[in-house]
Order: C-alpha cells, then sequence, then structure tokens
C-alpha cells in the first residue's frame, strides 16, 4: 500500500552535504515507496528546482515540494547563524499551521531534519502518526578540549549553553509532548535516549551523516593497516 507522508525538512539542497544534503536524501528515499509532501524553508526552492531539471529522476514523481517561511518581519534579526536557534524554533511552530492544509491528504507526519534532543516538533498539532527525526545529542565538551585561547569565554559559553538544554529538558511543555506523541523517534546516538528518556520501542539509532562510497577497485591498499580519516567541525 503506498502511503503519503507529509515531510517537514527546515533543510534541503541537493548541492549540498550535511544537513542540506540529510533532507534531500532522506526524501528520496521516502519516495522510493509513498508519496511525500516535502516542506522546506523557501530559500531552498531555486536550488531543488534547477537540481531537478538537470537531474531527472522518476522519483521526483512521487515528490511535491511545498514552501514555507516566517513573514519577513518576524525574522529581521536573523543574520546568518546568529539567531538560528531561535529562527527554527519559530519556524517549527509556524511549518506545523503552514501543514493543516494538507492534514487530509497524508497518512503519517514526519518532522526529519536540524533537530537536536532540546528543540520540540509541533506536527502532533496535525493529529497523524508522527516520526521525529534522526534527533541529534551533541555531548559537553570536556574543559581540557576547550581551545586554549580565549579559555575561560568558552567555558562559559558551554557551561551557559548547557543550562539552557537542562532546563529545556526538565521544563519545557512541548518538549514533553513530542516525546510523548512521537510513534517513533530516530536517534543520531545513544544518548538521545538518555536525556529524552522515552519509551524504549520507541526509539531506534539512526545515525544521518553519510557519503557516496566509492567503488571498491578505488581503493588501493599501501600499509599493512587499513586506517581511516574523519573530518567534521569541532565547535566549542
Amino acid at each position: 500500500m503506498i502511503l503519503t507522508i507529509l515531510a517537514t525538512t527546515y533543510a534541503v539542497n541537493p548541492y549540498k552535504g550535511s544537513e542540506d544534503g540529510m533532507g534531500w536524501n532522506f526524501v528520496l528515499q521516502i519516495a522510493r515507496f509513498n508519496k511525500v509532501i516535502a516542506i522546506t524553508r523557501e530559500n531552498n526552492q531555486p536550488h531543488i528546482e534547477k537540481y531537478m531539471q538537470e537531474h531527472p529522476n522518476p522519483l521526483y514523481e512521487n515528490i511535491t515540494f511545498k514552501y514555507y517561511d516566517l513573514p519577513k518581519w518576524a525574522y529581521f534579526w536573523k543574520k546568518g547563524e546568529r539567531g538560528a536557534m531561535l529562527y527554527y524554533n519559530l519556524w517549527q511552530v509556524g511549518v506545523a499551521y503552514f501543514a493543516k492544509q494538507f492534514a487530509k491528504e497524508v497518512d503519517i507526519v514526519h518532522n526529519i531534519n536540524f533537530h537536536n534532543d532540546w528543540t520540540p516538533t509541533f506536527l502532533y498539532k496535525l493529529k497523524k502518526p508522527l516520526v521525529w527525526g534522526p534527533v541529534g545529542h551533541h555531548p559537553q565538551i570536556p574543559s581540557q578540549y576547550l581551545p586554549k585561547k580565549n579559555r575561560a569565554k568558552n567555558a562559559l559559553r558551554e557551561s551557559s549553553i548547557w543550562a539552557i538544554k537542562k532546563l529545556y529538558w526538565l521544563l519545557n511543555p512541548w518538549l514533553k509532548i513530542s516525546k510523548a506523541k512521537a510513534k517513533i523517534i530516530f536517534a543520531m546516538n545513544s544518548e538521545v535516549q538518555q536525556v529524552l528518556k522515552p519509551k524504549a520501542s520507541k526509539v531506534h539509532i539512526l545515525p544521518s551523516v553519510g557519503c557516496e562510497f566509492p567503488e571498491l577497485n578505488e581503493f588501493k591498499k599501501e600499509h599493512s593497516t587499513f586506517e581511516v580519516l574523519s573530518v567534521g567541525r569541532f565547535v566549542p
């Protein structure tokens, strides 16, 4: 049976990797077996449409993109990463109301990306089975690994962020509702369950990182040991 999935994907850009690439590929994977109504930000529209025109794919027949952003007066203060988390939380509230116009058409709602375990989803308002995640968790940075330059400033910032997170975990009512209403929670790592403490049967570990795997014959083993280089940002 083919279902219709409403998927909110804050970050989608097929020309990028990381969160944007993850959002794009999740939509494609869902479209392999189901119809998808994918809601993302308006600034992603030109990239999505250009890529789809340049790279035809029969899966596109199963995908309908819709675009939503807050009114400009509601985010004039957002500049790049400054204010990004506040804007993201407001977007999550707004997109739930925007998505209500499609509620009768869908069987499942899936809040896909840009998540962490201290920001709620509001798609439960559509009163459909809710899939949440992959939800991320970023462990607190040990003090000895903070940059030596401005270490006191970075330590204070890290402590402040964690104090806010703990308040959200303990007191945020919408986070508690999200946890209770979700039928399935995809977690990027096992620590999500430790801090959110949902029913264990709901949680499925699903790392959201990936790469295009090269052909095996491209590997040239030049040493007796097999070595892997892992590259990523380390943000204090």
